[in-house]
C-alpha cells in the first residue's frame, strides 16, 4: 500500500524544519511528500527547498507554489489532489509526528479496508516543544483500540484536526468535486463525509504533537483562565456556528439524515450562544433540557453557567 503526506504551507518558517525532520525520520517512509505553499511572505519556501535539496529528497518530495492564495482548506484539498498513492496523510507545518505514525496507521488501514478515514490521538506542545497538559485534555491510553465515530459524535465535540488524519485516495476522489470549492474547515467536512457512511474511525494511539502558539489557525488555549474567558468563548461559539451554517448550506455529499443532524446541532448551538450572550440562565437551561438527541455536553453547561453568572469579560 502506497502512502503520501500532503503538507499545507503558509508563513510557517519558524517551526517548519522540526516538522520536516519528523517526516524524514518516519520508520516507514512515505512514497510521496507533497508540499503546497499558499503564497508565503516569509522564507517558508526557501526553507523547504533547501531541506529537500540538502537531504536528497527530490525524487519523492515535491514543492508546489500556488499561483494565488487558496486559503487553508482549499490548499489542503489541492495538496491531496496532487498525491498519487493509496493513502494520504494530512500534515500541518508546525507540528511534530511520532516516528511510527505512518507505519502504524498504514497497518490499520491495510487490515481494515472498510475504513476510509482514520484519526489517531495527539498531544500538545508549546512554542518551545514542551508538553502541554490542559484541564479538558483527553489523554490517550494508547490501547490500540479502534472506535467508530458517528455523525452525532462528530457534531457533539470535535476532536480530530486534520493533522491526525489518514484517508484513502478513493474516498477523496469520490467526494472531491463536491467539497474542493468549499472554503470551510476541511477536517470537519472530511469527518462528516466519512462518518455519514460509517467509515470514520479513531485509533487510540498517540501519533503526533500539535503545537500551540500565537500563529496557529485554531489558536486554542489550554489554560482554564482562557477556557472561561467570556469574550473568547463567545467568539468560539460564533465561529463554530458559522461553520455549521456553511456546512448546512453547502453541497457536501452526505445523506438527508446527516444534514438534518447538522441543522439540529446548529439550532441548539445558536440558542446556546444567544443565552450566554444575553446572560439568560433560564433560557440556557431550556436549551440543554430540549437536547433530546444529546448533542450538547453537560460539561459545557457548567462552563456556560460560569460565563453567565460570574465572568465579567
Amino acid at each position: 500500500m502506497t502512502t503520501a503526506v500532503a503538507v499545507a504551507l503558509y508563513n510557517g518558517a519558524q517551526f517548519l524544519q522540526e516538522q520536516l525532520d519528523s517526516l524524514k525520520n518516519q520508520s516507514v517512509q512515505p512514497d510521496q511528500v507533497i508540499l503546497c505553499d499558499d503564497g508565503s511572505s516569509d522564507n517558508t519556501v526557501e526553507i523547504a527547498e533547501k531541506y529537500i535539496a540538502e537531504n536528497c529528497l527530490g525524487d519523492r518530495w515535491k514543492l508546489y507554489r500556488n499561483e494565488k492564495n487558496l486559503g487553508y482548506a482549499r490548499n489542503f484539498y489541492h495538496a491531496i489532489s496532487l498525491c498519487q498513492t493509496d493513502l494520504v496523510f494530512l500534515c500541518d507545518q508546525d507540528d511534530v509526528w511520532v516516528p511510527e505514525k505512518i507505519e502504524k496507521m498504514m497497518r490499520v488501514m491495510e487490515e481494515h479496508p472498510h475504513i476510509d478515514l482514520l484519526s489517531c490521538k495527539y498531544g500538545k506542545i508549546d512554542g518551545e516543544g514542551k508538553r502541554l497538559y490542559g484541564v479538558l485534555e483527553r489523554e490517550p491510553k494508547e490501547t490500540g483500540a479502534l472506535i467508530a465515530v458517528d455523525v452525532a459524535t462528530v457534531l457533539r465535540a470535535y476532536h480530530w484536526p486534520g493533522m491526525v488524519m489518514c484517508l484513502r485516495s478513493s474516498f477523496f476522489a469520490a467526494i472531491a468535486d463536491a467539497i474542493c470549492t468549499e472554503p470551510m474547515a476541511h477536517d470537519m467536512v472530511l469527518a462528516l463525509c466519512a462518518a455519514d457512511h460509517h467509515a470514520f474511525y479513531e485509533y487510540d494511539y498517540l501519533g503526533a504533537f500539535h503545537r500551540r502558539h500565537g500563529n496557529n489557525t485554531a489558536n486554542e488555549e489550554h489554560r482554564i483562565s482562557k477556557l472561561l474567558n467570556r469574550e473568547r468563548k463567545l467568539r468560539d461559539m460564533q465561529v463554530y456556528n458559522t461553520l455549521l451554517t456553511q456546512i448546512s448550506d453547502s453541497r457536501i455529499p452526505v445523506c438527508a439524515a446527516t444534514l438534518q443532524q447538522v441543522r439540529s446541532r446548529l439550532e441548539l448551538a445558536q440558542e446556546r450562544e444567544s443565552a450566554v450572550r444575553e446572560r439568560r440562565l433560564l433560557k440556557l437551561w431550556k436549551v440543554y433540557g430540549s437536547d433530546r438527541q444529546k448533542m450538547l455536553r453537560w460539561a459545557s453547561f457548567a462552563c456556560d453557567m460560569w460565563l453567565i453568572c460570574v465572568a465579567r469579560k
